[in-house]
């Protein structure tokens, strides 16, 4: 067998599969390096305001310092490696894939859910597809998640689902390099699909993790490469991450549309508006209940879900053991993405240790680049978490010239959402878009604009008509929102809607801005 590394220097990761008849599918990872070749310039799509300098941390290269032996499902957690301060402690689990497995305050007790490999607070994608990964291999599908590949043309359920703890069959992604300093630990790993027995993925995740006060930072870097499966799926929801912790944590609080912290207390996993970034999972609805927190930036709408809602295993939030119990509280930090089959994708957030309130204010001291309605597409910023119904674009990277948008089918709508966003409506009157529109685009197109609270069928008739000129020349439209019925509030949801796109028309869009000026000039 030989395998082809890219062509740059450094170090790349391979895992092999091999099978024989009558005995179990044996895994392999090695890292090879590469020297002797020019670098070449690659495209990240890391977006313009994101400083980071992604890495890997070669001090203390896969020398993990602790060794955990409490038993999990039969196993002992295992390798790991601490960071603590005076406010927070976090633990990265060696066995669960490299992520954040453990939160506490110092020396305290754990306050995420580990139950099982889909538990913890990790990155999990959905990207559209068969469930499958490998399809030339007969390996087991946990049909309560999804249906065997070979029943339907998309795979059914969940679709193809990269993990990053690990599978349904209890087989954790693996971790292939791992290196820390006094300040930082840096994690790689092959995200595992969920709902098929060790299938590892071809999205390789890197992390890396930092103590900031009461909060712990987490940087993620997913690497994807599916070439089985090129094609371009619409977007799907996202936990991005999830957020899964003790029974005891059964209060999600946010910011509603009031502007209060409000509680939800349902279990039926609906997503709902965030008034602000975060959410924090507390003991009682009261603003000085302890608990743990969720930052992200762009974050802004949340769900949960409880498991087990009869059994009251792990109610003490002071239990050592309440992380290995089956009931817990699932919420999620949701976003819709477009996962290209070759695409590198960034994301951050935090969590933290600490009152409802306290949360709150550590949240709201944090800058936020993905609260905006401007956004530059180029091959830089990429989509920006933009995202298309019944359409596609041009895919990874984004070409400098701006996306391109076709309908998927003739005859369709094509809708254009921007992210989730949480703006007050009395600071924007219009909005700027730069486009390009062929001549089979229609002229006539709307846009729609939600405020927090509100559920789509709630802000259909608020609309303004945008009339484009389409000449397949670049041309600046100028929307005003102000006018809008219901622009009021804080606005979240905003999207371009065009009825009966005839198949092969095409919308570019180079900038929206909310003056008329290109942002990154």
């Amino acid at each position: 067998m030989t395998l082809v590394a890219p062509s740059t220097s450094g170090t790349f990761d391979y895992m092999v599969s091999v099978s024989k008849s009558g005995c179990a599918t044996q895994s392999a990872t090695k890292l090879v390096s590469v020297t002797g070749c020019s670098s070449q310039l690659a495209v990240t799509n890391k977006p313009s305001f994101d400083t980071f300098d992604y890495q890997p941390i070669t001090s203390n290269l896969n020398a993990w310092p602790e060794y955990d032996n409490t038993v999990h499902r039969g196993v002992a957690i295992g390798e790991k490696v601490t960071l603590r301060n005076s406010q927070i402690e976090i633990q990265v689990w060696k066995n669960f894939g490299g992520a954040v497995a453990h939160v506490s305050v110092p020396y305290g007790p754990n306050k995420i859910n580990q139950n099982d490999w889909g538990r913890g607070l990790a990155t999990t994608i959905y990207r559209g597809g068969r469930t499958r990964q490998i399809e030339s291999q007969n390996k087991d599908i946990q049909t309560a998640w999804a249906q065997a590949w070979g029943t339907t043309a998309s795979g059914g359920g969940v679709g193809n689902n990269p993990i990053q703890i690990g599978d349904t069959y209890d087989n954790p992604a693996v971790v292939v390099q791992m290196g820390y300093t006094a300040n930082m630990i840096y994690t790689k790993s092959v995200m595992m699909n969920w709902a098929v027995r060790n299938d590892p993925t071809d999205v390789i995740l890197e992390q890396w993790v930092w103590l900031d006060g009461p909060a712990a930072r987490v940087k993620v870097k997913m690497t994807h490469n599916r070439v089985m499966d090129q094609t371009a799926y619409e977007a799907r929801s996202n936990e991005y991450p999830n957020f899964i912790v003790n029974a005891a944590y059964k209060y999600n609080a946010h910011v509603g549309p009031s502007g209060n912290i409000e509680y939800l207390t349902g279990w039926n996993q609906t997503p709902v508006p965030n008034g602000e970034n975060w959410c924090a999972m507390v003991t009682d609805a009261s603003p000085a209940a302890q608990g743990v927190g969720l930052w992200r930036p762009g974050f802004y709408s949340t769900s949960q879900f409880r498991y087990a809602p009869s059994d009251h295993d792990g109610e003490d939030p002071n239990s050592p053991y309440a992380f290995l119990a089956n009931p817990a509280v699932y919420s999620v930090a949701n976003q819709s993405i477009i996962w290209d089959w070759n695409g590198t994708y960034y994301n951050e957030y935090a969590v933290l240790v600490g009152s409802a309130q306290t949360i709150r204010s550590w949240a709201n001291a944090q800058a936020d680049p993905r609260n905006t309605l401007a956004w530059k597409f180029n091959s830089k910023n990429g989509r920006g978490w933009f995202h298309y119904g019944k359409a596609v674009d041009t895919g990874y990277p984004t070409p400098d010239t701006g996306i391109e948008v076709t309908p998927i089918s003739g005859g369709t709508f094509v809708d254009i959402h921007w992210p989730r966003v949480a703006i007050a409506a009395s600071s924007v009157s219009s909005l700027y878009i730069r486009y390009k529109a062929s001549s089979t685009w229609p002229t006539s197109n709307v846009l729609k604009a939600g405020r927090i609270g509100q559920a789509a069928n709630e802000y259909d008739g608020q609309q303004a008509a945008v009339n484009l000129v389409c000449d397949n020349t670049w041309r600046t439209v100028q929307i005003p929102v102000s006018s809008i019925s219901g622009w009021s509030g804080k606005i979240q949801n905003v999207q371009l809607t065009t009825l009966s796109v005839p198949a092969g028309a095409k919308l570019a869009i180079q900038w929206i801005n909310t003056v008329n000026a290109d942002p990154e000039p």
